[in-house]
């Protein structure tokens, strides 16, 4: 969903860790997010 937020394993899973987002990629990273099937990511401000 956005590839230049999220790093992908492999297989095509996130890569572990904290992601830092620039406040112009906030939006992108939050529907990224949001559209996790597994529901994984949680998002801090």
């Amino acid at each position: 969903m956005a590839p230049q937020i999220f790093d992908l394993d492999d297989e095509g899973y996130i890569v572990d860790g904290d992601i830092s987002v620039a406040e112009d990629d906030e939006k992108t990273a939050w529907r990224g997010a949001k559209s996790c099937p597994e529901r994984a990511l949680l998002i801090e401000k």
